[in-house]
């Protein structure tokens, strides 16, 4: 009896930790996203990708940009990623009116900058940070937006 016990203790606890290293993939399976992932390369022809070898491709000349990095040490809640810097500096290059809102650390609006046109105009709006103790979390609202939102 204490065998089986025993035994059923083991398979609910290897289920327990079964399901905690692999939480975020449960519930991708079972909460399907709202947003429709597609390619890069479909949203604009500055994303297509040229061949360099017969099994690597790599970003076109007009892809290319300007950019820098950021030590780790700086604690940003919600950057935005290498790969996000590269979209946004791409577009960046083509476009001749920028708005950004939200600039937190003003990563990206330096980005912009540095990769736009001289005669691009960039225009950030961000709200001030004394008015985010007054933010109220509404039931829809992603607890890691809106917590990134905060700080």
């Amino acid at each position: 009896m204490i065998f089986k016990i025993l035994i059923i203790i083991s398979i609910l606890l290897n289920i327990f930790f079964l399901y905690y290293i692999n939480k975020k993939n449960i519930k991708k399976f079972i909460f399907k996203s709202k947003i429709k992932k597609i390619d890069v390369t479909d949203i604009h022809e500055i994303f297509k990708l040229k061949n360099i070898s017969n099994n690597l491709s790599g970003p076109k000349k007009e892809a290319i940009i300007k950019s820098f990095s950021i030590s780790t040490d700086n604690n940003i809640v919600g950057m935005t990623s290498d790969y996000e810097a590269w979209i946004i500096s791409s577009l960046s290059k083509i476009s001749k009116n920028i708005f950004e809102f939200g600039t937190c650390s003003g990563k990206t609006t330096y980005l912009m900058a540095l990769n736009s046109n001289e005669n691009s105009k960039i225009t950030t709006i961000t709200l001030n940070p004394d008015e985010a103790l007054s933010f109220a979390k509404m039931t829809d609202d992603n607890d890691v937006s809106f917590r990134n939102i905060k700080n």
